[in-house]
């Protein structure tokens, strides 16, 4: 057996689209900096050429998994992130002319992992699904968060099975989330 190891100056992983006008913005993991941190790209559509890349999370712990939705002039962008000592997920506000983060809010407080955002707007709010090992094995959970404030309205757990339940997606179609 032959194993070929492939070393990469600049390492980008899991990347996550949305699109606002004639704009796409993308959210990445990057590990230029020697820690994996979440950038933003935005690129216009009409000729991909890009208009600017922010870095979005500056972090002591790895930010992982990002999950990105444009909504009103503004891009929401989920991920998890270790710095508190366990992964929790967070939420940035980032402006989508500028690409100046607004704010930033914490949205999961566990004693164990939760992972894995997916985010979808609607109505005035941002929704994020996420699983959570908190209760023994890996559940979905559903948070609704306000897009002025990024206080949480309120927070559902989706599923109750035995097993792990992982990797949640989400999607908006007109009058249902």
């Amino acid at each position: 057996m032959v194993i070929i190891f492939y070393i990469i100056a600049t390492i980008l992983f899991n990347p996550n689209v949305a699109v606002a006008t004639s704009y796409i913005y993308i959210a990445y993991e990057d590990y230029t900096s020697g820690n994996y941190e979440i950038f933003l790209k935005k690129v216009d559509a009409s000729n991909g050429n890009v208009a600017w890349r922010k870095r979005i999370t500056w972090t002591s712990g790895n930010s992982y998994e990002p999950a990105v939705v444009a909504y009103n002039g503004y891009i929401y962008i989920a991920y998890q992130d270790y710095t508190p000592g366990d992964w929790e997920v967070f939420l940035k506000k980032v402006d989508a002319s500028s690409g100046d983060v607004v704010w930033r809010k914490r949205i999961t407080w566990t004693s164990k992992a939760s992972c894995d955002p997916a985010v979808v707007a609607y109505n005035g709010y941002i929704y994020i699904a996420y699983d959570d090992d908190t209760s023994g094995n890996y559940e979905v959970f559903l948070k609704k968060v306000g897009v002025s404030s990024g206080d949480v309205v309120w927070r559902k757990r989706i599923t109750w099975t035995s097993k792990n339940s992982w990797y949640p997606a989400i999607t908006y179609v007109p009058g249902t989330v």
